[in-house]
């Protein structure tokens, strides 16, 4: 059925028993070793039950098991955890989706006008703090008291 992708991961698997170094999590490694047995298991199984019934549960157990060994490969050699993936892959998902449309809009000026640029911003705020504040008091009168005339 998927023979060629399945020497593909027990290729890759045996490579790794050779160079220790890939594997980071070694409890994904042993549940691939698992699912390779299972795939090799419902492969018999699919050959000794040729034209039952049963045929169709063996390929779909292997196509599930096939999915398992890929994602469990990923996640050994990888580093990440199973939630971690599932969160990368949403995350792309929606990537994909949106086509880019959360970036942010470019603002064009009607007039023509070049904006200016961050430094002429920067600079303004500068001078605007060097100019000594005037403040201006106003005399009070003796008699104000600070309300307004209702008349």
């Amino acid at each position: 059925m998927l023979e060629g992708f399945t020497t593909v991961i027990v290729g890759f698997f045996i490579f790794c028993l050779y160079r220790q170094d890939l594997i980071k999590n070694r409890t994904y490694y042993y549940a691939t070793f698992a699912c390779l047995l299972g795939i090799i298991l419902f492969n018999v199984f699919f050959y000794f039950m040729a034209g039952v019934t049963g045929q169709g549960f063996c390929a779909v157990a292997l196509g599930i098991l096939h999915a398992g060994a890929l994602i469990l490969t990923m996640a050994y050699v990888g580093g990440l955890g199973i939630k971690q993936i599932g969160f990368e892959v949403i995350t792309a998902a929606k990537d994909l989706r949106s086509e880019g449309e959360d970036k942010k809009p470019v603002i064009v000026p009607l007039t023509r006008e070049q904006p200016k640029p961050k430094d002429a911003y920067v600079e303004e705020a500068k001078d605007q703090a060097a100019k000594p504040r005037i403040v201006i008091e106003l005399p009070k009168k003796p008699d104000d008291k600070g309300v307004l005339p209702l008349e």
